[in-house]
């Protein structure tokens, strides 16, 4: 009786292990996938900018904030709000300024965005700075 007590403790336990590290996995492997993909449409804004294509700027613009809306609310429940708040008032400022095709201004908007998003990938990644 006591033995089946202990081993139904230990099972129950080791599930809860494996189950914490497959959601912990997950949101690593989500955050990374979403970070590549929204920095790589950035990028391609910041192109567009550059050679001062705003239409192509615009459509690009719309894209990443299409992107953004889906990939948000993945976020909301793997990431801390503030952060998910900086990316969006980042990028309403960058679609903003590609609108009034201020090409400085959406310049620096893309740089910040592209240092968020590097930022939130760096940060939920499992390393020892991130852990002590």
């Amino acid at each position: 009786m006591r033995y089946g007590f202990t081993v139904k403790v230990i099972i129950s336990l080791l599930i809860l292990i494996f189950l914490t590290f497959g959601v912990g996995l997950y949101a690593l492997i989500t955050i990374r996938r979403t970070c590549a993909e929204l920095y790589n449409e950035v990028d391609k804004a910041e192109k567009f900018i550059l050679q001062e294509n705003w239409i192509k700027a615009k459509e690009q613009s719309t894209l990443i904030n299409n992107k953004w809306q889906k990939i948000r609310k993945e976020w909301a429940m793997l990431i801390d709000h503030r952060e998910i708040d900086k990316m969006h008032e980042s990028m309403m400022r960058m679609a903003a300024y590609i609108k009034l095709e201020e090409d400085d201004d959406a310049l620096v908007e893309c740089a910040v965005l592209k240092e968020l998003i590097k930022h939130i990938a760096d940060k939920d990644s499992p390393v020892i700075q991130n852990i002590f």
